[in-house]
């Protein structure tokens, strides 16, 4: 299959898409007219995809006999462009399994990780609600947010106006903001609640992302940078409280559950209050 005889759909209201998409052109897997959105194709291109199944699993339609590949398969034969090994060891049978898994996660849990805005006139490709998947995705986010508390405390804390706090505070504070998240399942409908969940796990997780320039710098430009980093902290506060907004108005929370709202303020009073005692 060669790269002009390829045409990849992909997801243009998701950021992630748009980029990776974009890469494949500009490395010359996929030619600038084989790139199209979903927003933005023919009816016969349309036609050739299986719509259900392209939400979930991006399409990569071979023009010439009309053979469609979704996924991770897709993945594989652009890749292969340049790299044909990487099809090879890709289809071994333990490889594709873990390839195929992660795909999924990523996939599946898409709108989670950029929570998009809403383009009134796009086509919905919005990916199914898929609650093992999610339920993954949020694990998988608690253990990197508790696991990098460590250094978040030992880099970062210890050298800000967060010095007196101990890890077993930080830690302690951490447990209860979970517990309360969990709390909040209750008073709300099975699918808002685990959309809820993941977009504060996802939150949670971009802090943690973004506070890495301040572990780099700590631990290898500067050791005495307090003032860096309680700016840094407080600048990305403010970036992190108007994101949340952001996501809560995304996953249908802000306004009609007002009250989830104010518990999370309640929980982040009682969370600092925690590591300050």
């Amino acid at each position: 299959m060669k790269p002009n005889n390829k045409t990849i759909i992909y997801d243009d209201t998701c950021p992630m898409c748009t980029w990776y998409t974009g890469a494949f052109v500009k490395t010359g897997l996929i030619a600038p007219e084989g790139r199209k959105a979903f927003s933005n194709i023919d009816p016969q291109l349309m036609a050739a995809i299986d719509l259900q199944r392209g939400r979930n699993e991006i399409p990569l339609v071979d023009m010439a006999t009309g053979q469609v590949h979704y996924g991770i398969d897709a993945m594989l034969e652009v890749l292969a462009q340049k790299m044909p090994w990487i099809k090879k060891t890709g289809n071994l049978p333990p490889v594709k399994w873990f390839l195929f898994r992660l795909y999924r996660m990523v996939t599946y849990n898409r709108r989670v990780i950029v929570a998009p805005a809403a383009h009134p006139n796009a086509f919905d490709c919005t990916p199914d609600f898929n609650k093992r998947y999610r339920s993954y995705f949020m694990l998988l986010c608690l253990v990197i947010n508790t696991l990098l508390l460590f250094p978040l405390h030992g880099y970062i804390f210890s050298n800000s106006v967060f010095a007196s706090v101990t890890i077993n505070q930080l830690l302690l504070g951490h447990t209860v903001l979970v517990a309360l998240n969990l709390l909040l399942l209750a008073g709300l409908p099975n699918k808002t609640g685990l959309e809820y969940l993941g977009q504060v796990n996802m939150l949670a997780t971009l802090f943690f992302l973004l506070c890495l320039p301040l572990f780099f710098y700590n631990k290898y430009l500067m050791t005495t940078g307090a003032i860096v980093n309680t700016v840094y902290l407080g600048l990305l506060s403010g970036f992190i409280g108007r994101e949340y907004i952001r996501r809560m108005r995304y996953a249908g929370i802000w306004p009609r559950y007002k009250w989830v709202i104010v518990a999370d303020l309640v929980s982040m009073a009682l969370f600092f209050t925690l590591i300050f005692v």
